[in-house]
């Protein structure tokens, strides 16, 4: 049976490039489709060309091209990764992380239950978790650009990704932060105290997981994904 060769492999990606497929493990799964589709076609017509046959397998993919591939891959891939976030954040609230968690709480509360100027407490808080966020988006970036790899993988993109949500989230939760406090002078309800406690301890093991852990362990899940992650990281 005829079959598609290693330069014709090698258009193959550089066709799906050249229609804004940018994440190579994307590309991998079309090319695989592309290649088997021809193959099947040759069985029956193995004189017609191969360019032919490639652009009649594109056009079956319709007006949009390979966007619906990368948007379903892109909500699979963001859907394995909350996975793994959300895993890591239960880690919090079992032990041995549990203790952490329980000594985070138990100093915001008394810092809001203490101080009677809540207005400070709050302002100390977010400034606290600003400092950090930031901290950790520049050791973020710093790891992003000491990858081997050359190529771009969809997780590995969702995985670093989330430093632009977070400094979007950043400002706008200061800005936020700013109207609440200004207009906050003491805080009596203990479930507002226990709520505030919480939610504050909460937010800063999702940031530490998104901004330090996730994106230092990033090659174990890359190559967890993809099993060619490391060797092509290797020879690139």
């Amino acid at each position: 049976m005829k079959r598609v060769n290693s330069q014709q492999i090698e258009h193959l990606y550089k066709f799906t490039h050249q229609h804004y497929v940018e994440y190579y493990d994307v590309q991998t799964e079309l090319v695989d489709h592309l290649a088997n589709a021809i193959e099947t076609h040759w069985q029956t017509f193995p004189n017609d060309d191969f360019e032919t046959i490639l652009q009649q397998e594109f056009r079956k993919f319709g007006v949009c091209g390979f966007s619906d591939v990368v948007e379903q891959k892109t909500k699979q891939m963001r859907k394995r990764y909350n996975r793994i976030l959300w895993q890591h954040v239960k880690t919090f609230f079992s032990p041995p992380k549990l203790l952490i968690t329980l000594l985070l709480f138990i100093l915001i509360f008394k810092a809001l239950s203490f101080f009677t100027q809540t207005y400070w407490v709050l302002a100390g808080i977010m400034s606290i978790w600003l400092i950090g966020a930031i901290i950790l988006i520049r050791f973020n970036y710093k790891l992003r650009k000491k990858g081997p790899d050359t190529k771009k993988w969809l997780l590995k993109e969702i995985i670093f990704g989330n430093n632009i949500a977070t400094t979007s989230l950043i400002f706008s939760f200061q800005i936020n932060s700013q109207l609440i406090i200004q207009n906050t002078e003491n805080i009596e309800n203990l479930f507002v105290l226990v709520g505030i406690s919480a939610f504050s301890t909460l937010f800063y093991i999702v940031t530490y997981i998104t901004l330090y852990y996730l994106p230092l362990k990033s090659e174990v899940y890359l190559t967890q994904t993809y099993p060619e992650y490391q060797s092509l990281c290797t020879n690139s």
